[in-house]
C-alpha cells in the first residue's frame, strides 16, 4: 500500500522524470495547520476549551505527511543519477500554482509561480518542526488552560506552524519571504498575547521590528543622522 507513497519516480534516459505522487502532498504540511488557523480563528468563541483540538490534530497530521516525504525524498538517493553517473539530489516538488504574472513575455517580465520543493534538507526540517510543534501545542493545552485568549492563542501557533513549514518549502525567494513574513507576523501575536502588559507588548513590538529585512538600513539611517548632527 505504501510503495507508491515512498518509491522514487522512475527515469527515462533523455527523459525528464515520472511525476512524483507524493508532490501534491506538500501542500498539506503547511495546509493543515493554516486551515486550523482559520477554524480556530472563525469558530474560537465555540470551541473555547477545545480550541487546542484542531491545532493538535492539525500539527500530528502534517507531522505523519512530513515523514511520508522524508522516506520518499530518502528513497530516492539511490534511484535517481544523472548523466555521468553521479547521484543527482533527491527532491519533491508540488505543482506550481501560477500566483505573480506581470507581462511575462516582455524582456522585463515576471512570472513567478508558488511552488512547495522537499530536498533531504528540507524533508528532515519538516519533520523536526512538525515532531517539536506537536509536543509543544500538547504542552501548551495544560499551560495555558483557562486563559481568556485561549482560542487566540491556539490560532497563533497553528498560524506559526503553517508559516514555518512554507519557508522551509519554498521554491523560490518570494515564496520563502512569504513564510518568513508570517513568521514574524505569528511572533508577534505569540509574544504580545498578553498585550495588557506593557513589557509583553514591547517585547512583541521589538521583535517584530527586529525581522524585517530593512531593519539594517534603517539603522544605518539613524548612524549616518547622528554623524551628521554632530558634525
Amino acid at each position: 500500500m505504501f510503495d507508491v507513497l515512498f518509491a522514487a519516480a522512475p527515469a527515462v534516459a533523455g527523459h525528464e522524470p515520472a511525476a512524483n505522487p507524493v508532490g501534491g502532498y506538500l501542500w498539506l504540511i503547511p495546509g493543515l495547520p493554516l486551515l486550523a488557523a482559520l477554524v480556530i480563528g472563525l469558530f474560537g468563541r465555540y470551541l473555547k476549551g477545545n480550541s487546542h483540538w484542531p491545532c493538535v490534530a492539525a500539527i500530528a497530521a502534517s507531522f505523519v505527511v512530513s515523514l511520508i516525504v522524508f522516506f520518499n525524498v530518502y528513497g530516492q538517493a539511490s534511484a535517481h543519477h544523472d548523466d555521468h553517473g553521479h547521484h543527482a539530489a533527491p527532491k519533491v516538488v508540488s505543482e506550481a500554482l501560477p500566483w505573480i504574472n506581470v507581462d511575462a513575455h516582455a524582456p522585463k517580465g515576471a512570472n513567478v509561480n508558488f511552488t512547495l520543493q522537499a530536498d533531504p534538507l528540507t524533508a528532515m526540517m519538516l519533520v523536526m518542526i512538525t515532531f517539536i510543534a506537536s509536543f509543544i501545542a500538547l504542552y501548551a493545552a495544560g499551560y495555558m488552560h483557562g486563559d481568556p485568549g485561549y482560542p487566540r492563542f491556539f490560532a497563533a501557533v497553528a498560524g506559526f506552524v503553517a508559516a514555518m513549514t512554507i519557508l522551509v518549502l519554498g521554491d523560490n525567494f518570494l515564496v520563502l519571504y512569504a513564510g518568513w513574513e508570517g513568521v514574524g507576523l505569528c511572533s508577534y501575536l505569540l509574544i504580545g498575547f498578553w498585550f495588557t502588559k506593557p513589557s509583553a507588548a514591547a517585547a512583541a513590538r521589538k521583535a517584530f521590528l527586529v525581522t524585517r529585512p530593512e531593519k539594517k538600513k534603517q539603522k544605518k539611517k539613524r548612524e549616518r543622522k547622528r554623524r551628521e548632527k554632530k558634525k
